[in-house]
């Protein structure tokens, strides 16, 4: 928080200075002899005068015996300034330059896109190792409370950081179900169950009790599970 107020502070203070970047001078003859005879009145009023005049009119008016001139700041230290206390607060708050200013990323072929990935690696990290305890103990109340018991399937997945494009999402597709092959052609998961899935994460729909039919003839298909050997001679023995 501390570096928080010191950038604002600091922020203020560069538009203080902007703000007295230009700064008009006016010589006078005999100016500190004038405000000895009381004359300041006549004096502030003279040069408010001047002033609406510059700014109404853009003209200045001056005696004989005034000199004007305008004295401007140099700025040129302001920026690499700004840009520290940019890359500062960004520090303290455990965020990049780019996604909390809004910049483009600096440096020859820079993207930003190995700062964005550790932002994203780094809030995945406290979600799972912060945030899922506490939300389990929450969620078992709550869904308890809206549904009557706790579900022996619950589960949730935390929301994607970043929005894959249209290529990313049919390379992730296309993983997916070339997956789905391998685990299919090696009897690891049978047709219902990559049905569902497919239909949980809304790539297809299929008709009410499909699913369920093709998972009842998986089973069938399967036949009686046979028991190894001798286990079913000490069931006989135990039921005696």
């Amino acid at each position: 928080m501390e570096d928080i107020k010191d950038t604002v502070a600091a922020k203020d203070g560069i538009a203080e200075l902007m703000q007295a970047a230009n700064v008009d001078v006016i010589t006078r003859e005999g100016l500190t002899q004038d405000l000895t005879t009381d004359q300041e009145d006549a004096i502030i009023k003279r040069y408010t005068l001047f002033d609406q005049m510059k700014s109404i009119l853009n003209t200045a008016l001056l005696d004989g015996e005034e000199k004007y001139d305008r004295v401007t700041l140099n700025l040129s230290g302001v920026a690499p300034v700004i840009d520290t206390l940019m890359v500062w607060i960004a520090g303290a708050a455990d965020i990049p330059v780019t996604r909390l200013f809004g910049t483009s990323a600096k440096g020859l072929n820079a993207t930003g896109e190995g700062d964005l990935k550790n932002y994203y690696d780094s809030i995945r990290s406290q979600q799972t190792s912060q945030l899922d305890r506490p939300m389990a103990m929450l969620d078992a109340i709550m869904v308890r409370s809206a549904v009557g018991n706790m579900p022996a399937d619950y589960n949730y997945d935390w929301n994607r950081l970043t929005q894959p494009n249209r290529k990313e999402e049919a390379e992730a597709r296309k993983i997916e179900a070339e997956t789905d092959v391998i685990l299919l052609d090696a009897g690891a998961v049978g047709r219902a169950q990559v049905m569902r899935r497919l239909e949980a994460d809304e790539v297809y729909q299929y008709r009410d009790g499909v699913i369920d039919q093709i998972e009842t003839s998986e089973d069938l298909s399967l036949g009686p599970v046979e028991k190894p050997d001798g286990e079913g001679d000490d069931d006989e023995r135990l039921a005696r």
